[in-house]
């Protein structure tokens, strides 16, 4: 084998300098973030089924939890082969 020439890696100081700090908006944080997330997941079993019972026990036409379903069913398709590519 010959001798060829290596490409050396760069050594990272811990310079305080190179990281800069600025103050970030209660909204871009990380914790407000979780906790929204962690709450639309929570309302998300219990608004499906709200708007897939609508339908006024029977009085009004079924049309909006047909469409409702519909839109769900759509949606999951369409991730689903999104992520089984």
């Amino acid at each position: 084998m010959s001798d060829t020439a290596v490409s050396t890696i760069p050594e990272l100081t811990n310079d305080s300098k190179a990281v800069a700090s600025y103050p970030v908006h209660w909204f871009r944080g990380t914790i407000f973030q979780i906790i929204v997330v962690g709450g639309v997941f929570f309302c998300a079993p219990g608004m499906y089924n709200a708007l897939t019972s609508l339908g006024a026990g029977g009085l009004a036409t079924p049309w909006y939890a047909n469409a409702t379903s519909a839109a769900g069913y759509g949606k999951w398709s369409y991730v689903d082969h999104q992520l089984c590519r």
